[in-house]
């Protein structure tokens, strides 16, 4: 059959043609690969994972330049066997074994090994390949593609080593499919289904399906099938549930996805065919009753980032749109966005930066060029794309040509800012922890007092610091009454002979939430005092009062008699968190003023109703 211009044609003599053509693609894509001019091969050269081509004796005959760039090698020596210095010694063998054994039968495979890269160090990679086989059934050689697999090799082997987790396997779950035929009642399940249900003899009937899940799984899942049946729900979220297989009687998590398909039948719908996929998921429940935030990480780690090419006709300013690059920038799938409807999702700044880079670029002779950039989508949605982009030979009929790929990098941008933060707070509080162990140090160990009595003083104050930071810590789900939180939180900052704090108020509780944040306002309150403020001097007074009703709970501090206080010059962390960063959690407001006299400070916080 010949297809001209959309229509379908009986043509005998083309048959084999076209069944030519279909087979020599394999060598089609090889020679694309290869061809200097080819804009395949280009895009090849600039994506993130490494092509290469090798003979069927397996002599390397290309490596692209993500090669070049990862390991540092040139690619004239990497050719032939020449690739294999960069492979650890100890991985050398395994990855030639794998390549052989797979040769013998014709069949694509794929191994793990280590990489030398560019700055010296090892990585771990995944290489997969797929056999390029003649029309006469000949094997040319092999074509292959190579991701760095650093990240999850790593977290693998350490979560063998740590409480005997589970490893997570990266190549393909073994997935059975199957198909219900609802009118007739009539089960085809592929043979991977079959060997995860255990089904060895016969045909796999409702009952015998039904007979498989442990009865108290079995409810569940009738009434979920009910509703995927149901053509006014057509539910088709996947759901998990617990089988005992009829061979080796051993229990074993199932998850299924299934949609149904809807026929109309006497003027209404009803389902004719109910069809899906079985996956055996056992080692992953295991392994996230133990671990399922860090096995969610690792799985969005693997999957999550998307990839989509890019062409873009200079002389006309119009990019080739494409349902892949939409959805990276928010479009629809069939939209056709035009070159600054893409552009306009640019964050501020970022259009200029790359305008520069391109300067850059072509001032160093270069024809590439690479960046991070911060996207603002129509919903503020913020999405970090990492764009690369290199020139292209015009075609015959058009002008200057740039082509390129672009990557989603947004949970890894999203967790350095996080990283960050966190460092920032870490060194925050243990300046605060060191300056009040110091200020602990100097009240408690004056040149008036015995050995003995001023090491019990600060015995005492230093064991209350610790018994208020672990309240800071937080404590889920409890509510904590506001006077003993207070009297933790100040007892650190009270001297001995002289208690500088007035405390106002009636006694209540507050949720641990709320509990949390005035926590934190007052260790970083009393801590600024002892510094800075009125508890840095013996006259100076502090004074705190709170009052709570049904929708809000309501604290203000008050110092008197300290020294003369001036606003700060810079907002440090600490003054950052009083004004209102602390309510990321909560909502509220916070009120931090530098009055002459002394440091006043309100906050008000929203009881949940």
């Amino acid at each position: 059959m010949t297809v001209i211009a959309g229509k379908v044609t009986a043509n005998r003599a083309n048959d084999s043609g076209i069944a030519t053509e279909i087979a020599n693609l394999p060598e089609q894509l090889a020679a694309r690969l290869l061809s200097q001019t080819s804009d395949f091969r280009a895009l090849i050269d600039i994506a993130p994972a490494m092509v290469w081509v090798a003979t069927e004796d397996g002599a390397c005959t290309f490596l692209s330049k993500s090669w070049v760039s990862f390991t540092g090698q040139d690619a004239a020596d990497g050719l032939s066997s020449g690739w294999l210095q960069a492979i650890h010694p100890d991985d050398r063998t395994g990855v030639q074994s794998a390549f052989v054994s797979a040769r013998a039968d014709k069949r694509s495979y794929q191994t793990e090994y280590r990489v030398r890269t560019a700055t010296g160090g090892y990585r771990w990679v995944l290489d997969s390949a797929s056999p390029i086989i003649r029309p006469d059934g000949l094997l040319q050689g092999y074509i292959g593609s190579i991701v760095d697999n650093e990240d999850r090799k790593v977290a693998e082997l350490e979560r063998e080593r740590s409480e005997r987790r589970l490893q997570v396997a990266l190549t393909a779950s073994g997935i059975g499919t199957w198909e219900w035929d609802v009118v007739g009642n009539h089960f085809t399940f592929s043979p991977r289904a079959l060997e995860i249900f255990g089904f060895e003899h016969g045909p796999v009937t409702y009952e015998r399906l039904q007979d498989c899940i442990l009865a108290e799984d079995l409810p569940e899942v009738q009434r979920l099938s009910k509703l995927a049946l149901d053509p006014a729900v057509r539910a088709h979220a996947p759901y998990r549930y617990r089988i005992r297989r009829e061979t080796a009687q051993r229990v074993r998590w199932v998850e299924a996805h299934g949609e149904a398909l809807f026929e109309s039948h006497n003027g209404a719908l009803r389902p004719h065919t109910y069809i899906g996929t079985f996956l055996d998921i056992t080692e992953h429940v295991e392994q996230e009753r133990r671990a399922r935030e860090d096995a969610t990480r690792l799985e969005l780690a693997l999957h999550a980032a998307d990839l989509a090419v890019w062409e873009l006709d200079i002389a006309n300013d119009r990019v080739s749109p494409s349902p892949a690059l939409n959805k990276l920038y928010g479009f629809a799938d069939d939209a056709t966005p035009t070159a600054d409807e893409f552009r306009s999702r640019y964050a501020p700044g970022e259009q200029e930066r790359l305008e520069q880079l391109g300067r850059e670029a072509l001032a160093r002779g270069e024809d590439r060029i690479c960046a991070e950039v911060k996207h603002l989508l129509p919903d503020g949605t913020v999405r970090w794309l990492l764009i690369q982009a290199q020139s292209a030979a015009p075609l015959p009929s058009g002008g200057p040509r740039a082509i390129g790929v672009v990557m989603d990098i947004t949970e890894r941008k999203l967790h350095e800012e996080s990283l960050a933060v966190a460092a920032r707070e870490m060194e925050h509080r243990v300046k605060n922890s060191l300056t009040l162990v110091q200020s602990l140090v100097q009240q408690s160990f004056r040149p008036d007092r015995p050995y003995d009595e001023a090491k019990a003083i600060f015995d005492q104050r230093l064991r209350a610091y610790v018994d208020v930071t672990d309240l800071i810590s937080g404590r889920e789900n409890q509510d904590i009454e506001i006077a003993s939180l207070l009297t933790r939180a100040l007892n650190p900052f009270r001297q001995s002979e002289a208690d500088q704090f007035l405390l106002e108020g009636l006694n209540s509780s507050v949720p641990s939430r709320i509990a949390f944040v005035l926590g934190l306002a007052l260790h970083e309150l009393a801590t600024n005092s002892v510094k800075y403020g009125a508890l840095s001097v013996p006259e100076g007074r502090v004074k705190v009062s709170w009052s709570t009703s049904d929708t809000e709970f309501r604290l203000d501090w008050t110092e008197m008699g300290g020294p003369h206080v001036t606003p700060p010059t810079r907002k440090g962390f600490g003054t950052r968190l009083l004004s209102g960063a602390l309510l990321t959690n909560v909502k509220g407001t916070a009120n931090l003023e530098y009055n002459p006299s002394g440091v006043r400070f309100q906050l008000v916080v929203g009881q949940p109703r």
